[in-house]
């Protein structure tokens, strides 16, 4: 796999300037497809600007100041993605990467209890003999439960430090949501009604539109579990 990626052919999503430089770094596979995810070397320099070269993103990250969700990363084509939580120990900042209503993966920082919680979307589930059920998660993880207590497309709140589910959120109607792909990527609201895989969305101002059940990403029941982004 090549290193780079040029900035014309780079997902419209990724907050960087397509004019002026050719490349940017393409991030090995991980936990999020290219639409969702950016690389640690695009992260430090074109989204926190806290780094000007790829020589200083790598010794930001031999510094082991910088995690992903509780873990140090040193590679510099990680990907890093949707609903991630970054900390910068030397900064002592934290941030969660979110998706702007024009599409666009953003930083925004977070403090407190929030900067505890990874959502992540159940993918699938395996049963694991007669007891025991693995839950498959968007993220790459997979928990393994004694009860069948979850479903596909409930949102779980892991504790980035325990890694145990905080709080679980259903994708049903009156769930708060946003939409991370199709025509409305980056879209919040709530679920008006749910029709097979069709939903139908409300939005703050009360607009209504029809979209796929699989874009749609719970964050709360009523109200959002995490801070969204205000445009």
């Amino acid at each position: 796999m090549k290193d780079h990626l040029k900035r014309l052919a780079a997902p419209t999503t990724w907050p960087i300037k397509k004019k002026g430089l050719k490349w940017v770094r393409r991030p090995f596979p991980g936990s999020h497809s290219m639409e969702h995810g950016l690389s640690m070397d695009t992260l430090l320099k074109d989204m926190l600007a806290i780094a000007k070269s790829s020589r200083e993103v790598r010794v930001i990250l031999n510094h082991r100041t910088v995690l992903v969700n509780g873990r140090q990363i040193k590679e510099v084509k990680f990907i890093v993605g949707l609903f991630d939580v970054v900390e910068l120990k030397e900064a002592k900042k934290t941030y969660r990467i979110m998706m702007t209503e024009k599409g666009i993966l953003k930083s925004h920082e977070i403090s407190g209890a929030e900067a505890k919680l990874k959502p992540t979307r159940v993918a699938g589930k395996t049963r694991l003999g007669k007891d025991l059920i693995q839950i498959n998660l968007g993220d790459g993880r997979n928990l393994v439960e004694k009860k069948n207590n979850y479903q596909v497309g409930d949102t779980l709140f892991l504790n980035i430090d325990t890694g145990k589910v905080e709080q679980v959120v259903k994708l049903e109607k009156g769930a708060s949501i946003i939409l991370i792909s199709g025509k409305h990527i980056g879209k919040t609201g709530q679920v008006a009604d749910i029709k097979g895989n069709k939903i139908l969305v409300e939005t703050k101002d009360k607009a209504l539109f029809e979209t796929r059940k699989a874009y749609a990403f719970a964050v709360g029941k009523e109200k959002p579990l995490i801070a969204l982004l205000e445009e």
